[in-house]
C-alpha cells in the first residue's frame, strides 16, 4: 500500500487549489465539497487490500510453508485445509474471506475518517453510495480491488516471469515545443526526421494512456454537471466524479512515488545525495534503483544473485518474493498518523476488548511478546499468546454486547464512540471471523493459531516481520562493505574501483536482502519519509505536477458565460460588437499530451522543469495546453485501455489458480 498520509498531503494542497479557482455557487462561495476528491484518492489505496491475485499466491505460500514447517506433523489431520484456505483467500474472480473482513476494515476507518473527523463532514448515506457502489456505473466503482495500472505499477507480466516484459515504449517523444532542452530528433541518411521514442516501459505508456481515459471523463462529465441545476441528484453524481478525480490524481503522484524517476533525475545531477540520504546505506540504494532486474537464465522464473543490467529506461517496481509482505507492513503504519496506535481516534473509539485484540497488529512491541522465537523455533512467550488468540474469541463471540457498553461507556465519559456505521462494519468483521472459526476448528483441525480472519492475519504479519528481519540483517551487512567505500568509487553502471562493492552489493538483481531486490516496489517506493533516499523531492515534484492538473482542470469546468471566446472554446460567429460565445462543441483538454509531457524520463523534461520542481512546488511548468477532436476525447471516455489493462490482471489471476490446483496436489 501506499502512504495514506502522503497523499492526503498532495491532496490537501490540490483541494485548496479547487476551492480557490473551481466553480463558485451564486455567493462566490466553493460550489463543490471537495472532500469527495480525498475520498477517491483514500479508497484507491485501501482497495489494495482486496487483491485476488496475490491471495492467490499467499495461498500458494501458506500451503508451501505449511509443508515446510509450521503445520507439517498436522497436516494429515486437517480435513480441509485446501478448503480452508481456498474460502478464506479467495479464488480467480471470488473475492475470500478475509479480503471481504478487510474490507469492512476499510469501511470502518473510512467512516470515522470522512463521516465523524472532516470538516465538511459527508453524509453517512452518501459515504456509504460511494463506498458500495458504484458498480453499474463504468466511470468509478468506488471501493473495489488492486489493479496495478490503479498504481501505475509494474504489472506481472507474463505470469511466472520475475523480470516481466522490458521493452521500450514505441510512443514518440513528447515535445511542447521544438526548442526545448533535451534529446532532439536525429536526422536519417535520406535528410528524413528520425523519431525519438521515449524512454520509459511500453507497459508504462499503456497505463499512462489509461490515466487519460479517466482525466478525460472528469473533465467532460464535470464540465456537464456544472452546466446543470444543483439539484440533490446533480450533487451526488459531481461527487462520484469529484470521487474519480481523486482516485485519477492519486494514480499520476504515483509515477513519481513508485517509479524510478527521481533516481535517474538525480543521477544525471551528479551531486552527493541531498541532506541526511548521504549515507552508505542510502547510496546503495540509489545505485540499485538505477539498475533493471535480470534472471538466471532465459525462463527468468528466478532473478540472478549475480547480475543485473543498467537499462536507462524510466519504470516502476512490481511486487514479487516478499514484497506483498513488506506492503502488509506497511499498510499498517499507514493507519496511524501518531506514533502511537492507542492515541489514534479510530482506535481509541474501539472497546476495550476490540482494542486488546488488535494491538498486537500495529504496535510492535505487543507483537513482538506473541511471536518472539528462540533458536530452537519455539516461541518465548506462549503465555501471551494464549492470552490472545482467548482475547480473540471472548471478543468475536460476544462482540454485540462489548461493543454495545463500550459505545454507552464512551458517550458517558465524553469519549471518542464509534459512529454506528463502523460499529455495523465493526461486528460484521467479528461474523465473518466467528464463521471461519467455527467451520474449520475443532473436528476440522486447523489450529486456534491460524483459524479465523485474526489470527491468520497475525500469521502473516508475523510472517512479514520474519521477512523484514532478514532482510535489515543482510542489508546490515552490506552498509559495512559500503562504509569503507569512497562516494567517488560508486558508480551506477557497474564499474568503479571497487569491485567487491559492486558485485556484492549493487549488481545483484537479488542480493539477499528482501527490500533492495532490483525492480521491486520495496526497493524503488517514495511514498513516505520512511522511503529514502529523495522522498522530499518525490513528493515535491507530485504536488507540483498535481496541481497543475488541476489548474487546467478548474480552466475547463469554470465556463461562465462571456461575450467573447474563452481558452476552451471557440468563437463561432462574429457580430459589429465582437466575437460571440455561442460554439456547441466546446473544447476539451487533450490529457495524454498533458500526461507525456510530465510523465516521462528526466531526459526528455522539456526546460528542464523537473529540476525547480524539486526543490520548489510552484515552478514554471512549460506546458503548452494542447486540445483534442470530439472523435479523440469520445474515444477515451469509452475507457477501452482501462478494460484492456483489467482483463490481463484478470488473466494472471486465473494462472495463479491454476498454479494453485498443483500446487495443492503435491
Amino acid at each position: 500500500m501506499g502512504d495514506l498520509n502522503t497523499h492526503a498531503m498532495v491532496g490537501e494542497k490540490v483541494m485548496a487549489l479547487l476551492k480557490d479557482k473551481g466553480p463558485k455557487d451564486d455567493n462566490d462561495r466553493p460550489r463543490e465539497n471537495y472532500i469527495f476528491f480525498e475520498l477517491g484518492n483514500f479508497f484507491t489505496d485501501l482497495s489494495q487490500l482486496r487483491d485476488p491475485f496475490a491471495w492467490i499466491g499467499a495461498k500458494i505460500k501458506v500451503w508451501q510453508t505449511a509443508r515446510k514447517e509450521h503445520w507439517t506433523f498436522t497436516l494429515d489431520s486437517i480435513v480441509d485445509l485446501d478448503g480452508y484456505l481456498e474460502e478464506m483467500m479467495g479464488q480467480a474472480g471470488v473475492h475470500g474471506e478475509l479480503p471481504t473482513f478487510l474490507r469492512e476494515f476499510a469501511r470502518l476507518i473510512g467512516c470515522e475518517k470522512f463521516v465523524k473527523k472532516v470538516d465538511p463532514p459527508i453524509p453517512v448515506k452518501e459515504f456509504d453510495r460511494i463506498f458500495e457502489q458504484i458498480e453499474h456505473e463504468k466511470q468509478y466503482k468506488g471501493y473495489t480491488q488492486y489493479w496495478p495500472h490503479e498504481h501505475l505499477d509494474f504489472p506481472p507480466w507474463p505470469y511466472g516471469n520475475v523480470v516481466g516484459y522490458r521493452s521500450q515504449s514505441k510512443v514518440d517523444r513528447h515535445q511542447c515545443d521544438s526548442e526545448s532542452e533535451g534529446e532532439s530528433p536525429q536526422s536519417g541518411d535520406q535528410g528524413k526526421a528520425k523519431s525519438v521514442k521515449r524512454k520509459v516501459l511500453d507497459c508504462l505508456d499503456l497505463q499512462i494512456e489509461f490515466c487519460a481515459e479517466l482525466l478525460t471523463t472528469v473533465e467532460f462529465e464535470w464540465r456537464n454537471l456544472t452546466e446543470q441545476a444543483d439539484t440533490p441528484a446533480n450533487r451526488e453524481k459531481r461527487n462520484a466524479i469529484l470521487a474519480l478525480y481523486g482516485h485519477v490524481s492519486h494514480v499520476i503522484e504515483d509515477f513519481f512515488f513508485h517509479s524510478n524517476f527521481i533516481d535517474k533525475a538525480w543521477s544525471r545531477m551528479q551531486k552527493p545525495l541531498p541532506g541526511n540520504d548521504n549515507t552508505p546505506h542510502w547510496q546503495r540504494v540509489f545505485l540499485r534503483r538505477l539498475r533493471s532486474p535480470k534472471g538466471t537464465d532465459n525462463t527468468n522464473a528466478q532473478l540472478s544473485t549475480k547480475n543485473s543490467d543498467f537499462n536507462d529506461l524510466v519504470y516502476t517496481g512490481c511486487f514479487g518474493g516478499d514484497d506483498v509482505f513488506f506492503t502488509l507492513k506497511d499498510a499498517l503504519k499507514t493507519f496511524q498518523t501518531k506514533h502511537d496506535i492507542r492515541n489514534e481516534p479510530w482506535f481509541a473509539a474501539m472497546p476495550s476488548e476490540g482494542q486488546k485484540v488488535l494491538l498486537p497488529f500495529f504496535d510492535d512491541t505487543e507483537r513482538k511478546k506473541m511471536n518472539e522465537k528462540d533458536s530452537n523455533g519455539q516461541y518465548k512467550h506462549p503465555a501471551e499468546r494464549e492470552k490472545w488468540f482467548k482475547a480473540i474469541r471472548d471478543f468475536v463471540n460476544n462482540s454485540d454486547s462489548y461493543i454495545a457498553a463500550g459505545q454507552v461507556a464512551a458517550k458517558m465519559k465524553g469519549k471518542e464512540f464509534l459512529h454506528e456505521y463502523s460499529v455495523k462494519a465493526l461486528k460484521k468483521m467479528c461474523e465473518i471471523d466467528k464463521k471461519m472459526y467455527d467451520k474449520y476448528s475443532g473436528s476440522a483441525g486447523v489450529p486456534d493459531d491460524y483459524c479465523g480472519c485474526f489470527a491468520f492475519m497475525m500469521e502473516l504479519i508475523s510472517q512479514a516481520d520474519e521477512a523484514e528481519d532478514k532482510s535489515n540483517k543482510r542489508a546490515a551487512e552490506l552498509d559495512q562493505i559500503a562504509v569503507a567505500v569512497e562516494v567517488s568509487d560508486m558508480s551506477g553502471s557497474g564499474g568503479g574501483s571497487s569491485p567487491y562493492y559492486m558485485n556484492q552489493a549493487i549488481v545483484p538483481s537479488h542480493n539477499g536482502a528482501a527490500r533492495e531486490t532490483i525492480g521491486t516496489h520495496s526497493l524503488i517506493n517514495k511514498d513516505n519519509a520512511r522511503k529514502q533516499p529523495l522522498f522530499e523531492q518525490s513528493l515535491n515534484v507530485a504536488v507540483h505536477v498535481a496541481c497543475y492538473i488541476a489548474e487546467v482542470m478548474c480552466r475547463q469546468i469554470d465556463r461562465q458565460d462571456v461575450p467573447t471566446a474563452r481558452f476552451n472554446r471557440d468563437a463561432k460567429s462574429k457580430s459589429p460588437n465582437g466575437a460571440v460565445n455561442t460554439v456547441s462543441m466546446p473544447k476539451y483538454v487533450n490529457w495524454l499530451d498533458l500526461l507525456r509531457h510530465f510523465l516521462c524520463h528526466p531526459d526528455e523534461c522539456e526546460h528542464k522543469w523537473h529540476v525547480e520542481a524539486m526543490w520548489n512546488k510552484t515552478p514554471p511548468q512549460y506546458h503548452v495546453v494542447k486540445y483534442a477532436e470530439w472523435d479523440m476525447t469520445s474515444d477515451r471516455m469509452k475507457l477501452v485501455r482501462r478494460d484492456h489493462l483489467k482483463e490481463l490482471y484478470k488473466n494472471i489471476a486465473t494462472n495463479a489458480e491454476a498454479d494453485w490446483q498443483k500446487v495443492k496436489t503435491t
